[in-house]
């Protein structure tokens, strides 16, 4: 099955491992589920020891593999129950990286966890910001401005298309809807920055000549970027207290 998924020139080949265990301390069972790079798996043989666990979490490539544990919850005669955790670096909006082991080999979904659908959104946002205004510092720093904003405020709801329609010009939101919002993307969910807190504290400033600026997201009313008259240079104007 998940050799099926695994069906794209970018995703790199490993080895599935699949753990049965008892969590001693609740008295349940719990499968762990790893997909690890060739070099972390290859020589690890027939016998699985908790140092060979670790070698693999431990190794080079440990931003490359992924991990889901299901851990039994109810059992009722009819179906079972089971609370998942999922680990996955490369787990971010759109990332076929990501989607061909949660979502088409394991059949997760994460329309129901606000706080991945929060992160989601936020960085693929993010990532489609810094692209589409890669030319236009001062569009790039506004557009990142009202993404921060929207992320700090006192709404309890996140909108993805309302949200592209506030932040973004009229002439490129075609491409955020495109690259943020997926077939799969709720209409709306709720705002949980928990994975994201460090994140939208602070504000960063992609400069001219790969200079950065960085600042609390607090302060950010106290400064402002712009242009000279001759669009030649950028000028930061920060507030006296």
């Amino acid at each position: 099955m998940l050799a099926n998924e695994q069906n794209r020139k970018n995703i790199p080949s490993g080895f599935l491992i699949i753990l049965d265990a008892i969590d001693a301390i609740l008295n349940q069972e719990v499968e762990v589920l790893i997909k690890a790079e060739s070099q972390t798996a290859f020589n690890i043989g027939r016998h699985m020891s908790i140092q060979a666990v670790k070698d693999i979490i431990m190794s080079p490539a440990s931003k490359l593999y992924k991990a889901a544990s299901f851990i039994k919850t109810a059992n009722n005669g009819l179906s079972l129950d089971y609370e998942v955790w999922l680990f996955d670096e490369q787990f971010t909006t759109r990332s076929s990286l990501a989607e061909y082991f949660y979502k088409g080999f394991l059949g997760l979904s994460v329309n129901d966890n606000d706080k991945a659908l929060t992160k989601m959104f936020f960085e693929g946002m993010a990532k489609t910001i810094k692209s589409v205004y890669a030319g236009d510092k001062i569009a790039q720093a506004n557009a990142n401005s009202a993404l921060l904003n929207e992320m700090n405020n006192q709404e309890r709801t996140i909108s993805p298309r309302n949200t592209i329609d506030r932040i973004i010009q009229v002439n490129d939101r075609d491409i955020f809807y495109e690259k943020c919002i997926t077939e799969d993307t709720p209409t709306s969910f709720g705002k949980d920055t928990s994975f994201i807190t460090s994140k939208i504290s602070v504000m960063r400033y992609d400069l001219p000549q790969s200079f950065k600026c960085s600042f609390p997201y607090d302060n950010m009313n106290n400064i402002e970027i712009d242009r000279d008259s001759d669009e030649h240079n950028v000028i930061i104007k920060i507030a006296k207290d």
